[in-house]
């Protein structure tokens, strides 16, 4: 079996705006602050780069199971 090259990548800025905009009017009133509401979408774009950088590093996913 050959060895397969994969490249993660984090969701894009906008999707993770939109998940974050969504959980926190899931929250309730006290949460659709625009402070609130950015930084929690900066933090997870903060981890989604993070977790990406170290699967790439890794250089394979221990969940991938190499079936297409």
């Amino acid at each position: 079996m050959s060895q397969r090259l994969i490249e993660y990548v984090p969701p894009s800025p906008e999707v993770l705006e939109h998940f974050a905009r969504e959980v926190c009017l899931g929250l309730g009133p006290d949460y659709c602050q625009r402070e609130v509401v950015d930084g929690f979408a900066s933090f997870m774009k903060v981890v989604s780069r993070a977790l990406a950088n170290s699967l790439n590093r890794k250089g394979s996913n221990p969940v991938d199971n190499g079936v297409e």
